[in-house]
């Protein structure tokens, strides 16, 4: 880390030779695609959720339905 620390650390994104360079691939159009992958597994989960939560809501509601005509 001793290198990265003596070219500036993170102030060295201001510098055009080593943002195009690059410290891992982290700045530049690089660190907004993470961010976007993120932000889509994030979002999939998210609908993978939700469509688990409605799903268990219109089962238990076609539940309610068919057993509530049942008279004994």
């Amino acid at each position: 880390m001793y290198w990265w620390r003596r070219r500036g650390g993170w102030k060295a994104d201001t510098d055009k030779k080593s943002r195009r360079r690059g410290i891992w691939g982290l700045e530049g159009i690089g660190y907004n695609v993470m961010l976007l992958e993120i932000y889509l597994n994030i979002a999939h989960a998210n609908a993978i959720m939700h469509h688990m939560l409605y799903m268990a809501y219109e089962s238990s509601v076609w539940n309610c339905v068919s057993y509530a005509p049942v008279d004994t």
